[in-house]
């Protein structure tokens, strides 16, 4: 959100009033033409007459078109209509739903040659329901007037052959600073254009400043005021914040105070720690240290932060940084200048440990806009073997899973095959492979359906047919009878 300048819808609506009924209600001289009723209640602009017209024209420029009552009814209604026309915006932690999180603007640094990196920036911006407010272009070296290089002690270490492209990104930040100043920004985000985040990175915001909203518990800073409370998400008690510090080293006592804070969307202490070199984007041992469970993240007051990739910036903040870093003097590369401010207290904000958001590491030392190395490469690294410093759900991976899942023709090739009709179900002995006891047993069972069946077919054939009949037997030969004597 910007620092106010408001003019109110009362007002306006005051005016408006002023206006209609100053216009309707004229009734005599004073001006080349008034509304009038005609006969058949319509209104008609009239042009005034001389002296001396007739009674009926008097009396008609006499009659108010509106009364003074119906005037102040369509001037409320139009202030009514004017009101509901604004959104209402959302207040406290719920203002991080918008599309700039909770800030009142999201700036892009890049440069304007790396159109492939705000490619990638909107394709993740439109992943997870972002907006860049605006994107400024950055700087090079070579662009920057010799009396305009920045003075003090780091001017020297940044002439060398090896430092010198930081010239540009310190130029690059004095005029993000800048615009925010010019404009009267109250909060920003700046993100520069190699930055990754999670897929989860609202729930992950929301959860910080809830964090920082219940920190006067822990004494790390002051109790929210009403004004931050309904208005300012993250508060207004601060001039940066690192989201994406490749360091992080506390104050000495007695102001290393940690504010300790549940985020169920915390990466795992081995993802946080996948990047760990040399000192840099090494999590693990300060989050033991502070006894963090897995599902728990620490907010500090900066100290020794650097790593420039994500902060937030207060108007104050940008007006104190814009000061210190161009006005006065540059004492080291700029994200150690901005640490040096920090350890000296000219500027204050928070770290959270581990980050929200890490650069997006490709594995090719050319990608590098502060590199000084020209290896003549043509096009830029293949984004596929980029890693995300610590991040659990990368959006930039995430970019691949969302349009590469599967190609148009086979997800038509599914929605043919589930069009067919429906094949009648076949027996489990079919749908099993070979050699597999279902299919054995079904073998048995067939073989003795089959017998079953020839048994059967025959005794129904013995039934149908009559029986053979017996074999003609062999007749004796008759028997001669003794002839019989009268008596």
């Amino acid at each position: 959100m910007r620092v106010p300048r408001v003019v109110t819808s009362t007002a306006i609506a005051a005016l408006f009033f002023i206006v209609i009924y100053s216009i309707f209600t004229s009734s005599s001289g004073g001006t080349p033409t008034v509304k009038v009723r005609t006969g058949s209640g319509k209104s008609v602009l009239s042009t005034l007459q001389p002296e001396g017209t007739n009674a009926a024209d008097t009396d008609a420029r006499q009659a108010p078109l509106v009364s003074a009552a119906d005037a102040a009814t369509i001037a409320a209604a139009v202030h009514a209509a004017a009101v509901a026309s604004v959104p209402v915006p959302l207040q406290g932690v719920e203002a991080i739903k918008n599309e700039t999180l909770g800030f009142g603007e999201i700036i892009l640094l890049s440069l304007k040659s790396r159109t492939d990196r705000r490619d990638a920036v909107a394709l993740m911006c439109s992943l997870t329901d972002i907006k860049i407010s605006r994107t400024i272009d950055g700087v090079q070296t070579q662009d920057i007037a010799r009396k305009a290089y920045p003075n003090g002690p780091g001017l020297k270490k940044l002439l060398t052959d090896k430092y010198k492209p930081y010239v540009g990104s310190w130029r690059s930040h004095m005029d993000v600073l800048r615009y925010i100043v010019d404009n009267r920004i109250e909060t920003a985000l700046i993100l520069e254009d190699d930055v990754d985040w999670d897929v989860h990175l609202r729930d992950q915001m929301t959860a910080f400043a809830n964090g920082l909203r219940s920190s006067p518990s822990a004494k790390l800073r002051k109790p929210f005021s009403a004004d931050e409370l309904e208005r300012a998400p993250y508060g207004l008690d601060w001039d940066i914040i690192h989201f994406a510090a490749s360091k992080v080293v506390p104050p000495p006592a007695p102001f290393n105070t940690l504010a300790k804070y549940s985020d169920v969307y915390r990466q795992s202490t081995e993802t946080a720690n996948n990047a760990c070199f040399a000192g840099w984007f090494c999590w693990r041992e300060q989050m033991k240290k502070a006894g963090l469970t897995e599902q728990e993240r620490y907010i500090s007051p900066s100290y020794d932060t650097v790593g420039l990739a994500a902060i937030a910036v207060s108007f104050r903040g940008a007006q104190r940084l814009l000061y210190f870093l161009s006005y006065k003097e540059l004492t080291d590369t700029l994200d150690n200048s901005v640490s040096a401010l920090l350890q000296q207290g000219y500027v204050h904000g928070w770290s959270v440990v581990p980050p929200l958001m890490a650069e997006w590491k490709i594995n090719s030392i050319t990608d590098s806009d502060l590199n000084t190395i020209d290896l003549g490469q043509i096009g830029g690294p293949d984004n596929s073997k980029g890693k995300s410093a610590g991040i659990a759900n990368s959006v930039r991976k995430h970019l691949s899973k969302e349009f590469e899942p599967q190609t148009y023709w086979d997800a038509r090739k599914q929605e043919l095959e589930a069009a067919k009709p429906q094949a009648p179900d076949r027996p489990a002995e079919e749908l099993q492979g070979p050699g597999t006891e279902v299919e054995e047993n079904g073998k048995e069972e067939r073989k003795t359906e089959r017998k079953t069946e020839a048994k059967e077919n025959e005794s129904s054939k013995q039934s149908l047919t009559p029986p053979p009949s017996p074999p003609p037997q062999e007749q004796s030969p008759p028997v001669k009878q003794p002839a019989t004597t009268p008596a």
